[in-house]
């Protein structure tokens, strides 16, 4: 292990380094395609977390959904207080609300009032959240304390101020959107949920993103891949009809070839892994779904890594140029 002099350690064995032709790709645990079924929360009947926790699958030592978050439900009876207080240790808190109202009171910031689908932001506080609620309540949340394990570091200030958005002004916008000609054949029809404070990114804070996105009736939104793990939070689907399929490969005509079938139901959460293609598929007749995905695109964004490809143009540009992009920023 070498020699240690006032805390310095010397490295002097030369099989403590490491060959790059053998060891530029090293041992890496991917994040599964896995759903987190409703019933989680839908037949809990005490107050409690319950984290969506795949740290055994990852190799890492504490809660984590994917390398940088941590994802889950919160469930609060009716006339009950929950304290959260994953924000001592974490930059950005989003929370959405699957069902009930109530408030969150914010140290130094007072008490908000929150709603069924409404979504918040919360940065770093100095402690615990304490929401109190009117009737049964559930939210899905989502953090970056992984992330700050990872680095083994503690935030000391906020990034951004606690924000709010509210269910009507949401869907609004993307009704608004949806009405523009050719929104029929968008890759995904939604509202990035951006923050003033990342307008560099249009993320949701400097490491978390977040959309809104309706999946129309009778519909296929078109496989699309990215370098970063989105937690999805399915907010609506007609019971039986939506999924999404996630693979590593496409065929000549652009659909993914041999895929994983994550089926939506309201209320559930799936995980779709960095770097797959993955589509979305409404197959009733007359109602929309809706699903939020949180990814930890706020830093990759930042760092020109994310990297976002749709197969159509894939395809197209292979076909023109027969050449392969590199990293698309």
């Amino acid at each position: 292990m070498g020699n240690v002099h006032n805390g310095v350690r010397i490295v002097e064995n030369p099989n403590e380094l490491y060959e790059y032709n053998k060891n530029v790709r090293p041992p890496h645990k991917p994040v599964p395609a896995i759903s987190h079924p409703a019933k989680l929360h839908e037949e809990c009947n005490t107050t409690k977390d319950i984290p969506l926790d795949l740290s055994s699958s990852l190799g890492l030592d504490y809660p984590a959904s994917c390398p940088n978050l941590l994802a889950g439900y919160i469930h609060v009876k009716a006339n009950d207080t929950f304290k959260q207080d994953c924000v001592l240790c974490c930059t950005s808190l989003c929370l959405y609300v699957i069902r009930g109202h109530g408030t969150t009171k914010i140290f130094d910031e007072g008490a908000v009032a929150w709603s069924k689908g409404d979504v918040l932001v919360i940065p770093y506080q100095t402690r615990a959240l304490e929401h109190s609620t009117i009737d049964d309540t559930v939210f899905y949340y989502v953090h970056d304390g992984p992330l700050l394990k990872y680095l083994r570091v503690t935030p000391s200030s906020k990034a951004f101020p606690t924000t709010v958005f509210r269910e009507k002004l949401l869907k609004d916008k993307v009704e608004n959107i949806r009405e523009k000609p050719g929104s029929e054949h968008a890759n995904r029809l939604g509202t990035l949920i951006g923050n003033p404070e990342t307008s560099e990114t249009k993320s949701l804070t400097h490491t978390l993103w977040a959309l809104l996105n309706v999946l129309p009736a009778n519909s296929m939104q078109k496989p699309h891949r990215h370098n970063a793990v989105a937690l999805d939070l399915v907010t609506y689907a007609p019971e039986g009809k939506c999924y999404t399929l996630v693979g590593d490969e496409l065929d000549e005509n652009g659909q993914i070839k041999n895929p994983i079938r994550l089926d939506w139901e309201s209320g559930g959460a799936f995980t779709t892994p960095l770097g797959l293609w993955h589509s979305h598929h409404n197959e009733s007749e007359d109602e929309d779904a809706w699903i939020l995905p949180v990814q930890d695109a706020g830093l990759s964004l930042h760092q020109g890594l994310y990297d976002i490809r749709f197969a159509d143009e894939e395809w197209k540009y292979l076909h023109d140029k027969h050449a392969i992009k590199s990293i698309i920023y």
